[in-house]
C-alpha cells in the first residue's frame, strides 16, 4: 500500500519535521503488536472533540519531545459502523488557521478495531486498546514493502494532557507491551 507508506510520512513531516527525514533514514519499522482491542469502546462515544496528545513511534532509542503544533480534531458518527474524522493541525507560524486538515473516513469492523481510509486511498488499521470518556489510545498499522507494520500509535484526549492523564496512558502503554526504551515519544501538553 504505497498510499500507506506516503500518508505516514506525510503526517510526520507535518507535526515535527526535523524527525521525519532522520526517523526514515535511522529507523526500522517493527512489526504491528499483538494488542486486545478494548471491546467496551462504542464509535457513538467517540463523537465531538478531541485533541492529540500524545504519539509513540519505534525508537532504537528513548526519547521524549514536546511538539509545538497542536492537532485538533471532530469525530461525526455516521452510523453504527462508520465515523469520520477530521483533523487540523494549528502552528505557532499561522495564528487562527490550520496549517493542515485531513480527513479520515473510518469502518468500525467490530468494537476497538477499525479500518482507517486515508486520503491518498491507503486503509490502516487501527486498535484501540485503552479507552475512557477523557482519553483514547489507539495503535495504527500498515502495509509497508509486504509486510504489516507499526505505524504509531496516539493517545487523544478531551482536553489538555495533565500529568495525572499522561500517568494513565504511559501505564496503559507499558502494559500493552510498550517499552520507553524502544519508543520515541511526541507530546502535546500546552494545547
Amino acid at each position: 500500500m504505497k498510499g500507506v507508506s506516503i500518508f505516514f510520512a506525510t503526517i510526520l513531516s507535518l507535526i515535527v519535521p526535523s524527525l521525519t527525514f532522520r526517523y526514515f533514514d535511522e529507523e526500522e519499522l517493527k512489526p504491528c503488536p499483538k494488542i486486545t482491542p478494548d471491546s467496551s469502546v462504542k464509535i457513538e462515544m467517540l463523537t465531538g472533540r478531541w485533541q492529540l496528545s500524545l504519539l509513540v513511534l519505534d525508537a532504537a532509542t528513548e526519547d521524549i519531545e514536546e511538539s509545538g503544533a497542536c492537532i485538533n480534531g471532530e469525530v461525526t458518527v455516521m452510523n453504527s459502523t462508520h465515523m469520520r474524522q477530521v483533523w487540523e493541525m494549528f502552528t505557532p507560524y499561522v495564528e487562527n488557521e490550520p496549517t493542515a486538515t485531513f480527513e479520515l473516513l473510518t469502518t468500525s469492523l467490530r468494537p476497538g478495531v477499525w479500518a482507517v481510509h486515508t486520503p491518498l486511498g491507503g486503509i490502516l488499521s487501527a486498535t484501540v486498546f485503552d479507552s475512557n470518556k477523557n482519553y483514547i489510545l489507539v495503535c495504527h498499522c500498515g502495509w509497508h514493502r509486504g509486510a504489516e507494520v507499526h505505524l504509531w500509535t496516539a493517545g487523544v484526549t478531551r482536553g489538555r494532557l495533565t500529568p495525572k492523564v499522561r500517568m494513565k496512558l504511559s501505564k496503559s502503554l507499558m502494559k500493552a507491551g510498550y517499552h520507553p526504551s524502544e519508543t520515541k515519544v511526541i507530546t502535546w501538553s500546552m494545547c
